[in-house]
Formats: structure tokens, sequence, C-alpha cells
């Protein structure tokens, strides 16, 4: 059984957002702040272009679809649910008792690299493979994140990167991490994460919960310029 792979999914849940290349210029920089500064931001980014980001939903039959993986998963498993993708790292290191990993990513970015040399959410997948942990990585991404990165169908095949589920649906992880990325996901979605994480609480024994994400971002300068109910 030592040979045999740690299975882990790892989920951002920007991954499940509708959005164009026009929104994202609208977010913030992309990077981890603290919490009351980010909520800050995002509430300039509202007030500078609230009828712009407003538009921006959910793909409901991806979440929905993700919820049923999520329900067919061992309750024993170790699972956390964090702000910052940066906590993976850590996590997989703890729990893959040295083993190998297989690692399945569902994420709007693809987290392998990142202007920062040190650990961070954008460069987290990177670190374990330079640390020899990741046998095996595979993407799940949207449409929205080839033409993000300016990639050609070339590189989307060198990368294997799917837009779907169908390869996991009846995969059994030996771990499961997500996060909210509150950079990359605008706080009136935050009650489609929410579903998620009931989910997960609902499922799962052994579960880690950052303090952060437990709570949709209650934010007063937001909720003058956006129904966030």
């Amino acid at each position: 059984m030592r040979n045999t792979l740690f299975k882990v999914l790892s989920i951002d849940f920007d991954f499940f957002q509708n959005v164009t290349q026009r929104q994202l210029y609208a977010y913030p920089d992309g990077i981890d702040l603290a919490p009351e500064l980010s909520d800050i931001v995002w509430g300039v980014k509202y007030m500078e272009n609230g009828d712009l980001l407003r538009q921006i939903n959910i793909d409901k039959t991806l979440l929905f679809s993700m919820i049923d993986i999520i329900s067919n998963q061992k309750p024993g498993i170790p699972v956390m649910i964090a702000n910052s993708h940066v906590h993976a790292h850590d996590f997989i290191l703890k729990h893959c008792n040295d083993r190998k990993v297989s690692l399945i990513n569902v994420d709007l970015h693809h987290d392998i690299i990142s202007k920062n040399k040190k650990l961070d959410c954008g460069n987290w997948i990177k670190h374990l493979i330079d640390k020899s942990i990741i046998a095996k990585a595979r993407w799940i991404g949207r449409e929205i994140s080839t033409e993000m990165y300016g990639f050609t169908d070339e590189d989307v095949k060198k990368m294997h990167l799917r837009y779907d589920f169908a390869e996991i649906e009846s995969t059994q992880f030996d771990a499961v991490f997500l996060c909210r990325s509150d950079p990359w996901t605008p706080p009136h979605l935050d009650k489609y994460f929410n579903s998620l994480l009931d989910t997960i609480k609902n499922k799962f024994s052994r579960i880690l919960i950052e303090e952060r994400v437990k709570q949709p971002r209650d934010i007063p300068v937001i909720k003058t310029n956006i129904d966030v109910a």
C-alpha cells in the first residue's frame, strides 16, 4: 500500500465563476492580503465597477457536479478548508506520509508559477514538484483560463488541461482541500461557496476550517452597492 499514490483533490472556488476577461481586469491584484485589507479593496472595486462585477455568477451545473463528487467520498479522509490556496502545500505534506502524490487541481489558475519565488497561492504546486512530492498532476480549468494566460491549443494538449469532471466522477480521493480565494472571488458569490462548505461539513469527520471562511464576507461598503443577500 505504501507504493500507491496519495490522491488529492484540490478545489479553488474561483473555478466555478462565470467571468470574462473584462471582468477579471476589474478584480484586485490577485495576491493574498490581510482579511481586513482584502475587504476594503473589494469595497473599492465594487464602487468603481459595481455594474460590471454584479453580473458575475456561478456555473451551478459545475458546482452541483462537484457537490456530488464530494458526497461520494469516504467520510474519514482529511479535509482542509481555507481562504488561500497556499495552505494546500503544507496540508499535502502533512497527510501524504512520504507517499508520492497524484494531484487534481480544480482551479481557474494553474498555480504552478508566479512572479514570487517564495511559496504563495500561485506557485504552491511548483514547490511540491521541487520537493519531488508530486508524481502526477492534472489541472481542471475553465475556457477563460486559456484566454487569461494566452495558451495555444498545443499548450492545452501538453498540459492535458480539462474543462469538466468526467475523469474524476468516480475517483476516491485520500484528501480534499478547498479554498475560497478571496482575491479571485467576488464577495457576492460567497453564499454559493457556503453550499459547498456545508456539504463538506456534513460529510467528513476530519475537517480543519479556517475561521475566515466560516461565514460569507459582510462588508458594509459593498452592501451599499450590491445585494449580497
